[in-house]
């Protein structure tokens, strides 16, 4: 019984431990979001998405100082994007006010649209872009699509070997469907490979 107990009580001390200790740090979020060069600032975005809404009230913080990041020798990264993608995939309330804090409305319009959904596979074009037949540029857009156009992602990272993407590397596209008009077809990612919903 004695040992049972124990055990307990040692399992909950590391439960709580661990939940303490991987709390982010506003040192840890510049670190990562900010000072970086502006691809590994980017692909961290994904970082601050797992770090779910703890990390809400420091990226509340990174944005009333964007300015400040901006006059950084590196331009401050991807910064203010990539904590605009994160608050943007983190389905929180928090998050949500945070993006109606700054006005950030594209990103606005992809949290509500997979709160709508209850769905992580849907979201809205964070850029102009085309619409594809296939996953080729060479065939030609069929659609020219304006940002905040929202679709549901039907297949991610989807490479065509075949086709150098704008910064070396095979291209990459995601499968979309067009929920306005219900045309489905491929969207080219950027060069750095980072998916272009909100």
């Amino acid at each position: 019984m004695e040992g049972m107990r124990t055990a307990l009580i040692l399992a909950l001390v590391s439960i709580v431990f661990a939940a303490f200790a991987q709390k982010p740090t506003l040192k840890q979020a510049e670190d990562k979001l900010v000072h970086d060069g502006y691809i590994d600032t980017l692909c961290n975005a994904q970082w601050a998405v797992k770090q779910g809404d703890a990390i809400v009230p420091i990226l509340d913080q990174m944005l009333a100082k964007r300015k400040t990041y901006a006059k950084l020798d590196n331009g401050g990264g991807a910064f203010p994007f990539n904590a605009e993608y994160a608050l943007a995939h983190i389905p929180s309330k928090r998050s949500l006010a945070v993006l109606e804090k700054y006005k950030l409305k594209l990103a606005i319009q992809g949290w509500k649209l997979r709160d709508q959904k209850k769905s992580k596979d849907y979201g809205v074009l964070s850029r102009d872009g085309s619409i594809f037949v296939k996953a080729n540029q060479s065939i030609g857009a069929v659609q020219q699509l304006k940002a905040g156009t929202a679709v549901r992602i039907l297949k991610r990272a989807i490479e065509n070997p075949n086709e150098e993407g704008p910064r070396g590397g095979p291209t990459v596209y995601d499968e979309v469907e067009v929920l306005s008009t219900g045309r489905r077809g491929f969207v080219q990612r950027a060069g750095d490979n980072f998916d272009p919903f909100f």
